[in-house]
């Protein structure tokens, strides 16, 4: 039980961690695109 219970936490966190490093790269790529435009 408690191994089935562990394992979606990991995806989460997983996943979670995914999303922000996806998010921040969009954002310094939004910085680059806004420093170019300048």
């Amino acid at each position: 039980m408690p191994s089935r219970l562990s394992l979606p936490s990991e995806r989460i966190k997983q996943l979670l961690r995914f999303v922000y490093t996806r998010r921040n790269c969009a954002t310094k790529l939004v910085c680059w695109a806004r420093l170019c435009a300048n």
